[in-house]
């Protein structure tokens, strides 16, 4: 007859895993104990018979936050301080590895601001965060503005133009290769806001109100009596 061991005891039957069996020889990770009453939602139950991610469990204790708390003992999720914090010397951020976060455990290797007992990460070459100034530079050289585009790295200056995705029509017109300028396409391509050409004929100037130009009586006039001059 062999041992009945206690709840506390029996582990997850999977290889090489070392987690309390919650139900059905697996821990809640592998499949054990109860799941997510939600359709198609294969995680375990937490309190009112839904995982973390459908609101089961506890909640933050903080004015409109709907996440789960990370414990019992704060009532509060991550964000507004629960769970356990790491062990570093005034270093507020969560644990992520062992008592260590994420920084302080080298998951994150990226510097931290060099700004006193700063403990936000260093954004650029100056070794500050962002509360302290912190900018990334443009990636061209010499150039001292700030980057616009984390992605591409320059500032708005180096940034590179997009040209109009107009691929010819096959009947010998060329590829467009001017500045787009929405939808991916330059103004002639009907990338621009639509212009509104004047109704009268042979002129080709662009509406202002209505349906003619200035020159044809097109805008607003003056509202003072006896005044044909056009609203400035």
């Amino acid at each position: 007859r062999g041992v009945r061991l206690s709840v506390a005891q029996r582990r997850c039957s999977d290889d090489g895993c070392g987690k309390t069996d919650v139900g059905g020889g697996k821990c809640t990770s592998h499949g054990g104990g109860k799941r997510c009453a939600e359709p198609a939602c294969d995680s375990g139950a937490r309190k009112g018979g839904k995982c973390i991610s459908h609101g089961g469990g506890a909640r933050c204790g903080e004015a409109e936050c709907d996440k789960g708390a990370a414990d019992a003992d704060s009532a509060k999720c991550v964000s507004h301080g629960g769970g356990r914090r790491c062990d570093e010397t005034e270093c507020d951020r969560p644990r992520r590895k062992g008592k260590k976060c994420g920084v302080h455990s080298g998951i994150n290797v990226k510097q931290l601001c060099n700004e006193g007992t700063c403990t936000k990460k260093a954004i650029g070459e100056d070794g500050k965060c962002k509360a302290h100034g912190g900018r990334r530079r443009c990636a061209v050289a010499q150039c001292p503005n700030v980057a616009t585009s984390a992605k591409r790295g320059t500032c708005a200056k180096h940034a590179p133009l997009k040209t109009c995705d107009y691929v010819g029509d096959g009947d010998g017109e060329a590829s467009c290769d001017r500045p787009a300028t929405a939808r991916g396409k330059c103004d002639a391509h009907g990338g621009g806001r639509a212009r509104k050409i004047c109704v009268e004929q042979g002129c080709e100037t662009r509406v202002v109100s209505g349906e003619k130009c200035t020159a044809h009586g097109g805008g607003g006039g003056c509202g003072m009596e006896g005044c044909s001059n056009l609203d400035a």
